[in-house]
């Protein structure tokens, strides 16, 4: 999705921004991580709800004016203390007296007390109004505008809202699986209720033309398939397939420091034995998948990619109470706005990878990181091929 706004969010979570927030929460930089990874789709999607009125979204864009959110200056340089109030207000006016139900509901299922959500959500919702702000900007939106942008925005929330922690009110984003379906392959939402009821309207016409129209469809899809065959191995043998490792994310102390060091972890097959150690305290925990490769410059797995990702869909659905995080990081090459989008396409990728092979998707989040966190050098081909991976992060058991 173009100016997808869950990744410009999440590619805003910067190191200085996770050092600031973990040190007013008491909590690792690991831990403020997946806590902000995971209150962040809340967040929007009450800004969401809240611009599905023209009132409401006459309210948010006179918020992101008055409070600068649409001006270049950077949310980093914003006083700690200021930061939080800011949030809290903003929370505030977004969920109104929905909010201490929100937080505690949310609290909940992330097993964390509503003061903590609180605060987390305090430090999300400035992030979030500085994203949409530089959208009304760039693309000088007004509320009507402002309005059609939040609504575009729903499908990117599938399946990463806890059940029930937004209100009946709200047209909450983690029905959105169960009533529609992705076609992934062209990006397409397709009701299925709609299909259903032309089938009923169709089923009394007459069924002469059928033989024929199945033998055309047929030879058009034999001959897309043999093009796109084609078009695959062109470029796989173009541009070497950019491939990432499963071992122990390698930590940067300089950049991310961390309580706890990952375990030494060198097979995909050990995600499973990690799973099975019932210790619930070790989380999260990150891993580096190593035969997840793709087509360069693109979101397309190559097919030497489906082993890995199988095995991990089988360790997730033998431990289904485990929930992951999928994150795509990308090399310094390019623009950061590219990095960040290409990075959550490949990441939306593995995940409904492993959604077609049986993984709830409202047990997997993703997150495109662009060029954040590097794990080596981006001067060299070596170390920027190291810092193109896809991290699979267990974030619960």
């Amino acid at each position: 999705m173009a100016n997808n706004l869950l990744s410009m969010v999440q590619g805003g979570l910067s190191q200085d921004f996770i050092g600031k927030a973990s040190s007013s929460l008491g909590q690792s930089q690991q831990q403020t991580r997946s806590g902000l990874m995971a209150v962040i789709p809340v967040v929007l999607g009450g800004l969401i709800h809240k611009g599905s009125t023209p009132d409401g979204a006459s309210s948010l864009l006179n918020t992101i004016r008055s409070g600068g959110y649409d001006s270049d200056r950077p949310l980093s340089s914003i006083d700690q203390g200021d930061f939080t109030k800011r949030g809290a207000d903003l929370n505030n006016g977004i969920f109104g007296s929905n909010l201490s139900s929100v937080t505690s509901k949310l609290g909940s299922s992330m097993g964390l007390s509503s003061s903590i959500v609180s605060k987390l959500m305090a430090f999300a919702a400035p992030l979030a109004l500085g994203s949409l702000g530089s959208v009304v900007k760039k693309q000088g939106l007004n509320a009507s505008g402002l309005s059609s942008y939040l609504g575009q925005q729903r499908s990117s929330l599938t399946g990463l809202v806890p059940h029930g922690v937004l209100p009946d009110a709200y047209d909450r984003p983690e029905q959105l699986h169960r009533d529609e379906r992705v076609v992934r392959d062209d990006r397409v939402v397709h009701d299925e209720r709609i299909a259903r009821d032309r089938h009923v309207e169709r089923r009394d016409e007459k069924k002469s033309w059928l033989p024929m129209a199945l033998a055309a469809l047929v030879a058009v899809v034999v001959g897309l398939w043999l093009i796109r065959g084609f078009n695959a191995r062109r470029e796989v043998a173009r541009a070497p397939a950019e491939a990432v490792r499963t071992q122990p994310v390698a930590q940067v102390p300089s950049e991310q420091p961390v309580t706890q060091q990952p375990q030494q972890v060198q097979e995909t097959n050990q995600i499973s034995q990690y799973l099975d150690s019932g210790a619930t305290g070790d989380v999260p925990r990150n891993f580096r998948l190593e035969n997840v490769r793709f087509v360069s410059g693109t979101a397309e797995l190559v097919p030497e990619s489906n082993d890995e990702i199988k095995e991990i869909a089988d360790a997730m659905k033998a431990h289904p109470n485990a929930k992951a995080s999928i994150e795509g990081y990308t090399d310094a090459t390019g623009s950061p706005n590219t990095n960040v989008e290409l990075s959550n396409d490949r990441a939306i990728t593995v995940r409904d990878q492993l959604v077609d092979l049986g993984v709830e998707a409202d047990r997997l989040q993703t997150a495109g990181r662009g060029a954040n966190n590097p794990v080596a050098s981006n001067d060299t081909p070596e170390g920027r091929e190291q810092n193109r991976r896809i991290e699979f992060v267990i974030i619960s058991k």
